[in-house]
Formats: structure tokens, C-alpha cells, sequence
């Protein structure tokens, strides 16, 4: 198959503020949302695909990114406990954060820092006062107050930890062609992409490429490259004044109106929209 991909993709979503703790599952697709989230691992650990690179988050670690880059946990140790709160992207960029801490989250780079002594106690208080991600029901108005205090004081802290960093790397080992496809996605989202160039890229005949990825991620791989130039416009109309155009080229869409089509039938709003909205 050589024609260049066309811009579809699932519809993009808004979970706002919600915590869950638990035991995680394998996720059968990647996804992708519009906040920010926060994990913190008590026991066990699990793996992430997040934009093509493998994320480990073990015991004892906290993982702060934004959710609208296509992750996927994919593998978990037996009996691993985890504690989630997804965060509005809206306040969290109109916080003022420190370069430290906002630059790397808002470019798409998850952000990895060892626990402290009060996030047990901070994260069973948010999971009490706060409706989990299953529930849509609304937070009284001082609750929410609180709880956005707690976790802006958390943040700060977080920004000022020594053990900001990228991802880790890959291991060396082989790596499974799918995840060789998703990382070879996330370097060349930009250009113009073939099902071929993809393919060739992994030493794979295209419909089985095509195949394996959807097998191993639960979306075609024309959508997971339209999750990431979704994305890379999202982060380019909050943290740049580029125009809309600007923004579109450099996200790898061939022409306006197939951006606005995209944008707007994932994340809802026009892009114009969503950085107004966005501030």
C-alpha cells in the first residue's frame, strides 16, 4: 500500500479531576486524553508504550505526563497496586509552573521522580474526596478547591526533586516490531508517511504490518499517526504563537483543512477554539 495516510482517528475525550487506586489492567489499545495524569506505584511496576519509547515505573516512583500522547500499559508485575489522578490540562498551564516542570509535560515528555514520605497520605485523601475515573458526578466546589491547592503545593515540590528525567531508554534486547513501528511513528509523525515507509522500516510486508500493529496496539497505525500530529498541534498551540497553519504544517498535515477535519473530530473544538479555550 502506497497511498500517503489520511487523518482519522477516534475521538479524544476530557476525564478532568478523578483518582482511582488499585490493581491496573493491560490495556487492550492505546489511548489517549486531554489531562494530565499522575501515577504513583506502591507496589509492583508496570510498562508503558507512551509515544513509541517503553516507560517503567516501578515501586516506590511517581510518573507525571499529559495524556494526550498514545500510551499503552502493556506489561505489569503480579499484585502491582497503583494510585491515578488525572489533572485539567486548562489548570495546569495556567499555574504558572516552573520551566522544570512545565517545559518537559507540555512538549510530551513524562517526567519520573521517586515518591515522598506524605504522597501516601496526599493520594488515599484524593482518592476519598475525589469521584474516580468511571464517575461523572461533580465535586462540590470547596472540595475542589482543596484538592487543586494539595496537588499545585505536590507539583511545585515535584518540579524541585532532583530526579527529574527523561523516560529511561529502551532495553538493548530485540524489540517487538510493533513497538519498533510505534517508535519509528513517533520520530517521523512529521513527514509525510507511507504504509510502506513504516513496513520497510521494520523489515515487514505492509499488510502484515498493518496487521501486527493493530493486533499489538488495538489501533490502525493510521490513527496512532494521527493521535501523534493531534497531539504535537496540541502541544504547539498552547505553548507557541504560531499560526494555525504553522502549526499544522509542522504537525505533518498536509493541508489546512485536513487539520481542522482531525483536530476538531478528536479533540472536539477547532484548533482556534482550543487555544482560546486553553489560554
Amino acid at each position: 500500500m502506497n497511498q500517503v495516510l489520511t487523518h482519522r482517528a477516534e475521538l479524544w475525550h476530557e476525564l478532568g479531576l478523578r483518582s482511582w487506586s488499585g490493581a491496573p489492567s493491560l490495556m487492550e489499545h492505546s489511548h489517549r486524553h486531554n489531562d494530565l495524569e499522575l501515577n504513583f506505584v506502591v507496589r509492583g511496576s508496570m510498562s508503558y508504550v507512551f509515544g513509541g519509547q517503553r516507560l517503567v515505573v516501578s515501586a516506590g516512583q511517581l510518573v507525571l505526563f499529559w495524556a494526550a500522547m498514545p500510551h499503552q500499559l502493556i506489561e505489569l508485575m503480579p499484585d502491582s497496586f497503583v494510585h491515578w489522578v488525572t489533572l485539567p490540562l486548562g489548570w495546569f498551564v495556567k499555574q504558572d509552573f516552573p520551566a522544570t516542570l512545565a517545559a518537559p509535560i507540555l512538549n510530551g515528555v513524562p517526567i519520573l521522580a521517586d515518591a515522598q514520605p506524605s504522597d501516601t497520605t496526599l493520594l488515599k485523601q484524593w482518592d476519598e474526596d475525589l469521584p474516580n475515573i468511571f464517575d461523572t458526578r461533580p465535586i462540590d466546589d470547596e472540595t475542589n478547591r482543596i484538592v487543586l491547592l494539595e496537588l499545585e503545593a505536590r507539583l511545585r515540590r515535584f518540579g524541585r526533586q532532583q530526579l527529574l528525567q527523561p523516560a529511561p531508554r529502551p532495553p538493548t534486547k530485540s524489540v517487538h516490531k510493533g513497538e519498533a513501528m510505534a517508535r519509528w511513528v513517533a520520530a517521523h509523525f512529521a513527514e509525510e508517511i507511507q504504509i510502506g515507509h513504516i513496513a520497510r522500516a521494520v523489515n515487514l510486508h505492509p499488510n502484515y504490518a498493518m496487521s501486527l500493529f493493530r493486533k499489538t496496539f488495538g489501533v490502525s497505525l493510521v490513527d496512532y499517526v494521527t493521535q501523534h500530529r493531534v497531539a504535537h498541534a496540541q502541544q504547539l498551540l498552547i505553548s507557541t504563537d504560531l499560526s494555525v497553519l504553522d502549526v499544522a504544517m509542522r504537525a505533518g498535515f498536509g493541508s489546512s483543512s485536513q487539520f481542522y477535519a482531525a483536530f476538531k473530530r478528536i479533540c472536539g473544538v477547532s484548533p482556534r477554539r482550543y487555544r482560546e479555550r486553553l489560554g
